[in-house]
């Protein structure tokens, strides 16, 4: 978090100012409250929000205001801004220092706000290491923080763009499933049928889940696409491997014999297509082409 804390200008307190705290009892001597205060329309009290609306300019069908503000270069001490006049409901002139007291102070150079909530921003290079990895490591950090009230964390980035990217594939995941159950029900006409195959589909994730784990691939979005053709492969594989199965149901004495029989059949010709799809797909994974 170092590394990363380094990159959060809009969080830097390089920005000098100055802080005016309104003083209640003094207001209400000089009939004064901090709302009158706050509104003023003097430029240099209202340039916080853009300078005062002084009248607007018409060009066409469309207004433009304009604004009168005090330059910068005419507030650069405290003294300064200390004697700034503001008008009371008496008609009599009061100065900023007989109702408030002024502080110097350093800042953030910028403020974000989102839905009207401050935000702070870190960024950090993931380089040498996966997103994960580092989305991993900035959870852990993150979790070491003692969180106060009204404070929240939330990734965003490329981090928050896996998450959204691993949810919609886990959506398309569970609906793939669903009609592939829907479609094998209806061919074979048993909702049991379908349910031995579906099974199988976790057994055969153990060995993609392996090789992910042996060659150190993260999980992410073209891994999800991949097991997701994988399982359809196995589907298909599957559907025929039952249909044998189910034909020689009646040749052999047990369902055990007779999905025996139609893995001894099907066994070479299922190995010679997954180990063309494979190999013609090693190239790919190598990234040989570039």
């Amino acid at each position: 978090m170092t590394a990363a804390a380094l990159q959060c200008p809009d969080h830097h307190p390089g920005l000098q100012f100055f802080q005016v705290f309104f003083e209640r009892p003094l207001g209400r001597r000089k009939r004064l409250f901090k709302r009158k205060v706050a509104g003023t329309d003097h430029p240099s009290m209202a340039k916080h929000h853009g300078g005062t609306v002084a009248t607007r300019y018409r060009e066409g069908a469309d207004y433009y205001d304009i604004r009168v503000m005090v330059p910068s270069e005419s507030l650069k001490s405290k003294f300064e801004l200390e004697n700034l006049i503001i008008k009371s409901n008496s008609d009599q002139p009061v100065y900023v220092k007989d109702i408030a007291r002024v502080e110097r102070s350093t800042g953030p150079v910028e403020i974000i706000r989102e839905d009207r909530a401050k935000q702070i921003i870190v960024r950090a290079d993931s380089q040498g290491i996966s997103v994960g990895e580092a989305v991993a490591r900035a959870e852990l950090a993150v979790g070491q923080i003692q969180k106060t009230a009204g404070v929240s964390f939330e990734m965003g980035g490329q981090a928050k763009m896996m998450a959204d990217n691993r949810k919609a594939m886990g959506i398309i995941f569970g609906f793939a499933v669903l009609f592939a159950y829907v479609i094998l029900a209806i061919q074979f006409e048993s909702f049991l049928l379908p349910m031995l195959m579906m099974i199988n589909i976790p057994l055969s994730l153990t060995g993609a889940f392996l090789a992910l784990y042996l060659t150190a691939t993260p999980i992410g979005v073209t891994v999800l696409i991949g097991l997701i053709v994988m399982m359809g492969g196995i589907t298909s594989q599957g559907v025929v491997l039952l249909s044998l199965a189910e034909s020689f149901r009646f040749q052999v004495d047990t369902a055990a014999a007779a999905v025996g029989l139609a893995a001894l059949l099907r066994i070479r010709p299922i190995l010679m297509t997954q180990l063309t799809t494979i190999l013609g797909l090693v190239p790919l994974a190598l990234n040989l082409g570039s």
